[in-house]
């Protein structure tokens, strides 16, 4: 990038923050939760293969659930990733 979007200091600085802290976090989901043929894909696969997904969050008796429609080929490498996600230690 050529030009910073904004004109003033401080808000290039919080957009930029922003967008190294979105990088890291994609990239610490795609080496910690997704399989190894995801670690090395891009940032416009990961979007459109696991943070755009068609799901829909269905909540009955008293717990949430979410449920991806069949066509979707990531479904089991999804579910994985959620595990993994979930297993990972809670900082406090």
């Amino acid at each position: 990038m050529n030009h910073a979007p904004l004109q003033s200091f401080p808000a290039n600085w919080l957009w930029w923050l922003g967008s190294a802290l979105a990088y890291n976090v994609a990239r610490w989901v795609r080496v910690l939760a997704l399989p190894a043929a995801f670690h090395t894909c891009r940032g416009k696969r990961l979007r459109t293969s696991f943070f755009n997904v068609p799901a829909k969050v269905v909540r009955s008796a008293r717990r949430i659930h979410l449920c991806l429609p069949r066509a979707y080929r990531y479904a089991s490498a999804f579910i994985a990733a959620l595990a993994t996600l979930r297993a990972l230690p809670r900082f406090a």
